[in-house]
């Protein structure tokens, strides 16, 4: 029996009208008439004041409403990030469908054993081509992680061939059919990207990229945004400056590795004050009064000192000179690699410009696949390269020294 059914039920036994259980329970009449209609679920602050004030054990009620009993709740509140592990780790061994706790199920994880390596041809290289032609060479289901940012419509034509916007998706499709067969099945696809304005309007290119993208079996799974913070100043009349970009998520399955934990955000000092004297409403979870759906427990951040990020990332654009036009922040891919990669897996660029996604996979000990067309841009990437290993073994032979 449904919550709505059963608190229908509990209502007519005790003669209780929907007016006046309303007015007993503080909750709006019509939302508890679309909690008897089962068109919502009644939020947690309903289920414990009906289980009050009809005298009914407060578990019955949740189980009618297919929530956890209270128990695993407090377990699943007080220790979130292990929770969410151990949750993860269990829908990653069994069968999604089946029983999480039966062994007899069968692994929901892609397959990855046809994983190919990649030779020493492409390992750790800049390869200097047309990156369509370069990534028809390479095994399929051999990289880990692709984060690059292609040349947007018609911009920077003196560093790129300008593609016009209305044949940018034409041009872009064959290279994403390219990236999905050689993405490993559990890896993902970190697209930079922006439209351009055309005659006084944003071009929809990247939205009808998407779609297409989809069509050949993309997940889009999120939409991160840079905020570029030192965004460049100007004045235009119909228009404010532009300060951020898409950094769009794409996977080809479900189920994808994400490690959350290595991009986690120092708490600050607000949560020393704010944290000292938790009232009762902190101690619980408190759900919104606009029946929203969402809620919070203050009391999950005592003892934490960090907290997993948002999906909005800060950080200033490239102003040192990388000899090239376009070259996004050390931080930007760095931060990517950090949340999909574990040291040793493999990162593509096949826009790899002035060589950033490399030298960002030799800071973070990982190994990379670069290309670009332009041969001076080739010759910039694997110099900076090859100064961001001579200062890490420096770095490594002073405190072996020390």
């Amino acid at each position: 029996m449904s919550f709505g059914s059963k608190l229908r039920l509990l209502r007519q036994s005790k003669k209780v009208s929907l007016r006046d259980l309303s007015k007993k329970l503080h909750y709006d009449r019509s939302y508890l008439s679309r909690v008897e209609n089962s068109s919502v679920h009644p939020s947690d602050e309903l289920i414990k004041a009906a289980a009050k004030f009809f005298r009914v054990r407060e578990e019955e009620l949740r189980i009618a409403a297919g929530k956890f009993p209270k128990d695993i709740v407090a377990i699943l509140s007080n220790h979130p990030e292990e929770s969410v592990s151990l949750l993860r780790d269990s829908l990653g061994e069994y069968d999604a469908n089946g029983d999480l706790f039966s062994s007899s199920r069968v692994a929901q994880f892609p397959d990855e054993s046809h994983s190919k390596a990649l030779g020493d041809s492409y390992l750790n290289r800049i390869i200097e081509g047309n990156c369509l032609d370069v990534l028809k060479k390479l095994p399929a289901s051999c990289v880990d992680l692709i984060v690059t940012s292609p040349p947007y419509a018609d911009n920077r034509r003196k560093t790129y061939e300008g593609i016009p916007p209305e044949k940018y998706v034409h041009w872009f499709l064959p290279i994403t059919e390219q990236l999905k067969r050689v993405l490993k099945p559990r890896g993902s696809f970190i697209l930079n990207i922006k439209e351009r304005v055309v005659d006084g309007e944003r071009h929809t290119y990247v939205i009808e990229l998407i779609q297409k993208m989809r069509l050949q079996g993309w997940k889009w799974v999120e939409e991160y945004v840079w905020h570029k913070k030192n965004c460049y100043p100007g004045y235009w009349p119909n228009r404010f400056r532009d300060a951020w970009e898409r950094c769009l998520h794409f996977t080809t399955q479900k189920d994808f590795r994400m490690f959350q934990g290595a991009v986690m955000v120092p708490m600050g000092d607000w949560r020393i004050s704010r944290l000292r004297n938790l009232s009762e409403t902190d101690k619980r979870r408190d759900d919104s009064r606009v029946l929203s759906g969402f809620g919070k427990r203050i009391a999950n951040w005592v003892g934490r000192e960090k907290a997993y990020p948002t999906n909005v990332l800060h950080m200033a654009t490239e102003c040192a000179n990388k000899g090239h036009s376009a070259a996004f922040p050390m931080a930007l891919p760095e931060w990517f690699i950090k949340l999909f990669t574990k040291p040793g897996d493999v990162v593509l660029d096949p826009f790899m410009g002035s060589g950033t996604t490399a030298v960002a996979c030799v800071k973070s000990n990982r190994d990379f696949v670069g290309m670009d067309i332009n041969p001076e841009f080739c010759k910039l990437a694997r110099k900076r390269v090859e100064d961001q290993k001579a200062h890490l073994a420096k770095s490594t032979n002073g405190k072996s020294a020390g």
